[in-house]
């Protein structure tokens, strides 16, 4: 079984930040999922998570992101985290992938091409936090 540690990055108007994949990504090709990736052997969630984002995304989180769920899907162990970044956006720089998006997590629960994961884990982070978000 693979690992992968993702995380939900949310603001304070309960927008959080997706990616869409690149064309040629092995996963989901195409697809919006979260920023995250597979953990090396040996390597903890967390800091797979962290490694992850300054790949992806050159982004440093000024807060540690807290687990928030934990799941096995397609013969992978998922870990999500969640962290809230409040109003601001951190500096970052896009290197891997084709865009990175603020969605509501509704939104992405309906969206045409969004990866199957991220839509049964959409699905239950907006039941879990029991707001409407518009």
């Amino acid at each position: 079984m693979s690992d992968y540690a993702g995380v939900i990055i949310e603001r304070s108007d309960h927008k959080c930040l997706f990616q869409l994949r690149s064309k040629d990504d092995d996963t989901f090709p195409s697809k919006w999922g979260l920023f995250g990736g597979h953990l090396r052997k040996g390597e903890k969630p967390l800091i797979a998570l962290k490694r992850e984002l300054l790949e992806e995304y050159k982004l440093k989180l000024s807060s540690t992101p807290n687990l928030f769920f934990c799941f096995s899907l397609f013969f992978k162990r998922f870990y999500v985290f969640r962290v809230n970044i409040g109003r601001n956006h951190p500096s970052h720089k896009l290197i891997d992938g084709q865009k990175a998006s603020y969605f509501f997590p509704r939104e992405m629960i309906f969206k045409k091409n969004t990866s199957f994961p991220l839509r049964l884990l959409m699905a239950y982070y907006f039941l879990s936090k029991r707001i409407c978000f518009l």
